[in-house]
């Protein structure tokens, strides 16, 4: 049964990335991940191994339960759930805008839907099959500090070029 789904199969995979600077002095930035499920895989016990590695059907999916369970119709795809993330920034410089320094002020949100999506399921054939293992991280807050010295802000100056800049 080594035929089926690679393990890392993922069908549909979105990310988007944005930022906007407000006055030169905010930046209000984001990302949004969007993943399909992977493929998972029944493991049946092997006395041999002592292990949950024996597959009854190929990558990817699980061969039924009950009296059908050497039934080739029965087989079905197992997947984990699909994936959502969103992440916010927003970045401040306090210093004034004719210093040549930056001092930045940093705000950080990760998932911010709080969404508690399961990432890991259990393969084993035990009475836990298929219940969850794993957890995506909760919402979470970070606060932080980012200093620069040197020139501004990269911006586009009229003439198209870039300014130069030094930043840590």
């Amino acid at each position: 049964f080594a035929r089926g789904y690679s393990g890392v199969d993922v069908r549909h995979y979105l990310r988007a990335y944005g930022s906007y600077v407000l006055k030169d002095r905010i930046v209000i930035g984001g990302s949004f991940n969007y993943r399909s499920g992977t493929p998972l895989t029944k493991g049946f016990f092997n006395r041999e191994q002592a292990a949950y590695g024996n597959s009854r059907s190929p990558s990817g999916t699980t061969p039924g339960s009950g009296a059908g369970v050497n039934d080739p119709t029965n087989i079905s795809e197992f997947r984990n759930l699909d994936f959502v993330s969103l992440d916010l920034r927003v970045m401040v410089n306090v210093l004034p805008a004719r210093w040549r320094n930056q001092l930045n002020l940093v705000i950080d949100i990760f998932n911010v839907f709080n969404l508690r999506t399961p990432t890991g399921l259990y393969t084993e054939d035990l009475a836990r099959f298929g219940q969850v293992s794993a957890r995506q991280n909760p919402f979470r807050a970070q606060l932080g500090l980012r200093y620069s010295w040197g020139a501004p802000i990269a911006r586009y100056a009229d003439t198209g070029r870039r300014i130069k800049t030094l930043a840590i």
